[in-house]
């Protein structure tokens, strides 16, 4: 038994297809187009398969968020309590805003309020107080009376101060 490949007659050249560079749907046969068509098909359905499983998973992330805040909301009202980080950050915000308002006040007068109450109503409508205590934040006048500071007590104990001008 021969296991040899067949032999070919050598003497006469190969005779090759002429290769067409543009593309013609005339040059697809039938069966290949239906495969691109399957395909075609196959993947704009998994494409909107997965569309809609995202879509589904969002909206119940989004209402499974909505559900943490209400509760979330709940309890704070009920224990009116924030974290620490939250109340120091106001109180930071609420001494940054009056030391700004002082400036503002010492722009204008060229002095300083004596206290903080002389800023009500024409330069804030209602002082900020502390957010847990409700006091209200610490003024001292240099003696000169051209420089202050501003200052809150945080909830560690340390102190958040703010001067001017």
């Amino acid at each position: 038994m021969d296991l040899s490949a067949p032999k070919q007659n050598l003497s006469t050249p190969l005779k090759s297809k002429s290769v067409n560079s543009t593309f013609s749907f005339k040059n697809i046969d039938e069966i290949s187009f239906w495969r691109v068509v399957i395909l075609v098909s196959v993947a704009v359905f998994i494409s909107a398969l997965l569309y809609f499983f995202l879509w589904i998973g969002q909206e119940n992330e989004i209402r499974n968020y909505k559900k943490s805040n209400k509760i979330g909301v709940q309890v704070q009202n009920q224990n009116s309590k924030k974290p620490t980080a939250d109340l120091d950050q106001e109180r930071k915000d609420d001494t940054l805003t009056i030391n700004s308002i002082l400036k503002t006040y010492f722009l204008k007068n060229k002095k300083s309020p004596e206290t903080l109450k002389e800023l009500v109503p024409d330069y804030i409508k209602n002082l900020p107080t502390d957010p847990k205590t409700k006091d209200s934040y610490n003024y001292k006048l240099s003696t000169d009376k051209k420089s202050w500071e501003v200052s809150a007590v945080l909830s560690n104990g340390s102190s958040f101060t703010a001067q001017g001008p």
